[in-house]
């Protein structure tokens, strides 16, 4: 979620690129790519890029994500 969140630290980064020839600070810790290189393998399924990032997302009330139906398990703490 760092794209997001670092959102306008990154714009503003840019924008002084733009502006200025340089920026103000050493940006090299924000990384906005969106997916990493795990996505294009096979192995991962298409239906988990759809939950990576829920801040990008519009939920509806009362929905529910697909990821993990209907799989069943009991609490993690059973007195």
């Amino acid at each position: 979620m760092a794209g997001f969140l670092q959102g306008g630290g990154v714009g503003k980064t840019l924008a002084e690129w733009m502006i200025h020839g340089e920026a103000e600070a050493d940006s090299w810790p924000m990384d906005i790519a969106r997916y990493g290189d795990f996505t294009s393998n096979r192995i991962y399924p298409p239906d988990h890029r759809s939950v990576l990032f829920p801040p990008f997302r519009h939920d509806l009330p009362q929905e529910q994500l697909p990821a993990g139906r209907p799989l069943r398990r009991r609490p993690p703490m059973t007195p």
